[in-house]
C-alpha cells in the first residue's frame, strides 16, 4: 500500500511541476516580449493591443479559441503584431506558453 501511495505522490508532484513550469515559461516570455504592447503602455496604445487582464478587450480574440490565438501570435497579424511578437529567438512552444499565460490572466 505504501508503494502505491508513493507512486501516486510522485505522479501528482510531477504534474504540478510540469504545469508550474509551463506557466513560468509563459509568464517569463510575456514579461520579456509581450508586455511592451499588452501592458497598456505607449506601444499598446499605438497599435491598439488588448491589455493583459482586461477581458472585454480580449473577447473577440478569445471567441476564436486558443489554437487560433497561438497561430496568430506565431504568424503575426495584419493589425500590427509582428510574428512571435518580434521575438525571433522564441520557439513556437514558448509563444504558446505566453498565449496560455495571457488567457489565464484574462479569464479570471
Amino acid at each position: 500500500m505504501k508503494k502505491y501511495y508513493l507512486i501516486s505522490v510522485f505522479f501528482i508532484s510531477a504534474q504540478i511541476c510540469w504545469a508550474t513550469g509551463s506557466q513560468s515559461t509563459g509568464q517569463k516570455i510575456y514579461q520579456s516580449v509581450c508586455a511592451d504592447c499588452h501592458d497598456g503602455g505607449f506601444w499598446g496604445w499605438l497599435y491598439g493591443a488588448p491589455q493583459l487582464g482586461v477581458q472585454n478587450e480580449w473577447e473577440e480574440f478569445l471567441s476564436k479559441g486558443i489554437p487560433e490565438l497561438v497561430d496568430a501570435a506565431i504568424k503575426g497579424t495584419e493589425g500590427g503584431m509582428d510574428p512571435k511578437g518580434g521575438c525571433d529567438d522564441c520557439t513556437n512552444e514558448e509563444i504558446k506558453a505566453a498565449v496560455e499565460y495571457i488567457v489565464s490572466q484574462t479569464q479570471k
